[in-house]
Order: structure tokens, then C-alpha cells, then sequence
């Protein structure tokens, strides 16, 4: 396992989300430098204020936007160790009522917004020379977990899955490491897509397949992150976190 002391900053996109802010303490816990960056200016300064830590506005649809909040996590930090990419969306829809703005939205900050962190905190890496450690969030429903909010939302996540996979080979030669977490139901604000009184019963459900019985905190994600993070010799891997839900 890597020393975190005296490494650079550690920057996690959607952390002031449930999963997110989970991961921001559990580093901030370890003693990493975290760097709280999400769409909202505010709620980054909350959760930053509140772990006393340093925090970002993004916008992940905008390269500009991710390359400036790189950009100045490096200045204030000197480098970047490891990022985190934790920011998504989704909504609960029935295959047929998606559209093309649906799919845009999702696939934008999902796929498109991972890549771009990607290639700007990669690149810095690349060029300082230091290596470095990349950890995207994905799903279950990368993977064809049935009771997933939607298609499209799916079809996002399976594209981080095999973003990872590739990315993994490619920078690996940087001493750069690309891994996922694949969540399962999680007790977090996005789980609340599902909290319509039509949803109930299909939350109830959920519970019901899932092996162990009972959804993944955040605090499980987050511990999975961690481990990611440090563990130097894993890299194109996808660990599910999700009760027993997916084998693989």
C-alpha cells in the first residue's frame, strides 16, 4: 500500500453527494489532501468547511471548466495524486419514455465529464512524471443489473467500465493506475430516483434480491475507493460493491 504522506492532493468530483462526501471523509480521515469539487460552488464550500479542506467549482460538460479546476488544484497543492470520479445522474424511466436530451444529459456528466477529468489529471501526471492513481464510479448497472433506474443510465455507466479497462492499459506505461467501484443500491441521494409511492414497492423489491439483504452505505463505497487508491499493483480492475448481487 502507498504512504499517503507528503503526496499531492486527492480530488473527488460529485463530493458533495452522498457517496462522494462519504469519500472526502474517509481520505480526509487517512490524512489525504482532498479536494471537494462538485457543480455546486456551495455545497463544495460546505463540505469542505466542514472537513477542513480545500474544494472546487466544476462544470464536468465543460473541458475548459475541468482543465481551470485542475489547473488550480496543482497550483495550491503542487500536485495531484489521485482523483476520484464520483459525480452522476440518473432518473427513473421506463425504456421508452428516454430521449434524446435525456441521453445527452447522463451520457455528458457520466461518460463524457470521466473522460474529460481523465485526460486532464491524467496528462498532469503524465508530464510531472509521478504517476498516479484513477478512480471512476461506475455500477452494477455497467454490468446489466436489471432494476437499474434506465437504459441510458446503464449504457453510461458501461461506458465508464470499459473506459477503465482501456485507459488502464494505455497510461499504465505513466505508472498510472485506472480502476472502478460498482456500486449496488446504495442508501445515498441518487437512490432517491426511486422514492415515488409507484417505487416503493420496487425499492422493497430490490432489497429482497440482494443477497446480504440490505443496501451498501456509502461508507462501503468509499472504503472500496480507498483501497483503489492505494493499492499499487491494481490497475483495469472493477470491484463490485453490492451485497452479492453480481459475480463476477
Amino acid at each position: 500500500m502507498i504512504d499517503v504522506k507528503d503526496l499531492g492532493a486527492y480530488l473527488v468530483t460529485g463530493g458533495a453527494g452522498g457517496i462522494g462526501t462519504a469519500v472526502c471523509e474517509r481520505l480526509v480521515e487517512a490524512g489525504m489532501t482532498v479536494v471537494v469539487a462538485d457543480a455546486s460552488e456551495q455545497s463544495a464550500k460546505d463540505v469542505a468547511k466542514r472537513l477542513d479542506c480545500d474544494y472546487a467549482a466544476v462544470d464536468l460538460r465543460n473541458r475548459a471548466s475541468v482543465n481551470d479546476a485542475v489547473a488550480r488544484v496543482i497550483r495550491e497543492h503542487s500536485a495531484i495524486s489521485g482523483v476520484v470520479n464520483c459525480a452522476g445522474v440518473t432518473r427513473l424511466m421506463d425504456f421508452f419514455e428516454i430521449t434524446t436530451e435525456d441521453w445527452h444529459w447522463m451520457m455528458d456528466i457520466n461518460a463524457l465529464g470521466t473522460m474529460h477529468v481523465m485526460q486532464a489529471v491524467g496528462s498532469r501526471m503524465r508530464d510531472a512524471g509521478t504517476g498516479g492513481s484513477i478512480v471512476n464510479i461506475a455500477s452494477i448497472a455497467g454490468k446489466g443489473y436489471r432494476q437499474t433506474s434506465n437504459a441510458a443510465y446503464a449504457a453510461t455507466k458501461g461506458a465508464v467500465l470499459a473506459l477503465t479497462k482501456v485507459a488502464a492499459i494505455q497510461l499504465a506505461p505513466y505508472n498510472i493506475r485506472v480502476n472502478a467501484v460498482c456500486p449496488g443500491p446504495t442508501n445515498s441521494p441518487l437512490l432517491s430516483v426511486h422514492n415515488t409511492p409507484e417505487a416503493q414497492g420496487r425499492i422493497s423489491e430490490m432489497v429482497e434480491h440482494v443477497p446480504l439483504r440490505r443496501f451498501s452505505e456509502p461508507s462501503d463505497i468509499a472504503a472500496a475507493v480507498q483501497y483503489l487508491l492505494t493499492a499499487n499493483t491494481v490497475t483495469g480492475q472493477s470491484m463490485n460493491v453490492d451485497g452479492g448481487l453480481v459475480l463476477d
